[in-house]
């Protein structure tokens, strides 16, 4: 009866194991390839200080005051966030789309290297436009009314 009980105890841990184990690949899976490379001054994200090196997911909300940001989002997609912005990345998916809400204030982006493919899309929105590219390099402003 105690080796049984045993069998039945090992039989359960390694359910458990196994199942943590599928549940952490699926998170890691899920995880977005954008990055806080350069920060100055009052940076938060969701509302919390960021710092270099952060990892960044979709959802994210990125609010600076009297500062800068850099965000690298792969190897040859790099968003620079001005003073005075607020961006939410709506999607962040590696090597695939990215599209940005800009709430208010300046970002520029550089895209290195021509994005190809139906899914390959870079997208910065405001609330009363949006614009797509597939290679290049530019700037959106948005005053603080969001207009």
């Amino acid at each position: 009866m105690i080796i049984k009980r045993s069998k039945v105890h090992f039989l359960c841990a390694t359910s458990l194991l196994a199942s943590s184990s599928l549940l952490s690949l699926s998170t890691w899976a899920a995880e977005p390839a954008g990055f806080i490379a350069f920060l100055e001054g009052r940076v938060k994200v969701n509302g919390v200080a960021a710092r270099r090196g952060l990892v960044l997911a979709q959802g994210d909300r990125i609010q600076i005051g009297e500062g800068k940001a850099t965000v690298i989002l792969d190897h040859d997609r790099v968003v620079h966030l001005a003073s005075n912005t607020s961006v939410v990345f709506e999607e962040l998916k590696e090597r695939e789309k990215v599209e940005i809400r800009l709430e208010q204030g300046a970002i520029r982006n550089l895209i290195k290297s021509k994005i190809q493919g139906p899914m390959r899309d870079f997208r910065v929105r405001t609330a009363s436009a949006v614009m797509g590219v597939r290679g290049t390099q530019f700037a959106v402003e948005l005053p603080a009314a969001g207009v």
